[in-house]
């Protein structure tokens, strides 16, 4: 009898991603879903089959608690993968899983030379939410504009009131992009009503 493992690997290699999706969320539905196989073809040297597996980890740690303390290592040295959609399958899967051990991995992606891990970066540090507040608050003081820009995205879209205390500062930072984030987030959480903003 054919595994839901061997189902996976089947789907990827016709290269359907449909397919292959529904095969991962089959993955455990007959409870043989093999963890051990998937932590396998997470480091093999083929950019499409580590994706999958990584991206099968992300949905056993999120909806199979028992496996999530199994995943999450190989979620996180993919965050420093060679391939630029791996970091950035990893970087969203880790801000989904709230993995707030993540966060300082995540931070130094946001100099990643690839624009969509940045991105990625950016966007799972905001799906973490309120724990990753200070570490995107010290994030706005850094030298480098893209990364200020990022924590400052990051921030507007957490909109935390424990945020304030470094978006007030951040209003006079010398990148547009980075006042219009931290101005708005301010304002859309209502704390410009009695500030005099220059």
């Amino acid at each position: 009898m054919t595994t839901n493992y061997e189902l996976f690997l089947s789907a990827i290699r016709t290269g359907d991603d449909e397919r292959t999706e529904d095969a991962v969320q089959a993955l455990w539905r007959n409870g043989d879903g093999s963890l051990a196989s998937l932590l396998d073809l997470a480091v093999i040297d083929d950019d499409d089959l580590r994706w999958w597996a990584v991206r099968a980890l992300a949905v056993a740690a999120e909806e199979h608690q028992q496996h999530r303390a199994a995943a999450m290592p190989a979620l996180t040295r993919a965050l420093s993968d060679t391939d630029d959609s791996i970091r950035c399958l990893a970087a969203l899967s880790l801000g989904q899983l709230k993995a707030a051990s993540a966060i300082p991995a995540l931070l130094v992606l946001l100099t990643d030379p690839s624009g969509w891990v940045r991105g990625a970066a950016a966007d799972g540090l905001a799906l973490m939410g309120e724990a990753a507040v200070p570490a995107l608050g010290s994030a706005l003081h850094d030298d480098q504009e893209g990364v200020r820009v990022r924590a400052a995205y990051a921030l507007y879209r957490i909109r935390s009131m424990s945020s304030a205390r470094w978006l007030f500062p951040a209003l006079n930072d010398p990148n547009p992009i980075v006042h219009t984030y931290v101005y708005e987030t301010l304002d859309e959480m209502g704390l410009l009503n009695t500030v005099l903003v220059q």
